[in-house]
């Protein structure tokens, strides 16, 4: 805006509910300093990358950032660890209600069978 753009403006507003208008005087100051015309800035050759410099460099960020990551995840794991301790194993299946015979009892465990269909072991035969 320049200082020929004051003046009064109205701004108008009609709705299905009616009319309505208002008018405001704008006074737009001159500017303190005038525009200048922009200069084109030379690039600094000491902070410019390229081939394989700007490749190690690249290549060390990854690795960095990379290292970050897996020692957050490692902080975060133990600190799970401490707060949440697993108990200690009961030889019960960890689904089964409390005082429910041991998941590995012998009399109903599955035994793999070789493909000649002969049985490997048996409980009386320990392996």
């Amino acid at each position: 805006m320049t200082a020929q753009d004051s003046g009064s403006y109205t701004v108008v507003l009609e709705t299905s509910r009616g009319h309505r208008s208002v008018t405001e005087q704008i006074h737009v100051k001159k500017p303190i300093m005038q525009p200048t015309e922009a200069e084109p800035m030379e690039p600094d050759p000491t902070l410019s990358l390229s081939g394989g410099s700007a490749i190690g460099l690249l290549a060390a960020g990854i690795l960095g950032a990379g290292a970050l990551i897996a020692g957050m995840c490692f902080i975060i794991i133990q600190s799970l660890r401490y707060l949440y301790p697993s108990p200690p194993s009961t030889g019960q299946h960890p689904l089964s209600p409390h005082g429910a015979q041991s998941w590995l009892n012998k009399e109903t465990e599955m035994k793999p069978t070789p493909p000649s269909g002969r049985v490997i072991a048996t409980p009386e035969e320990p392996i």
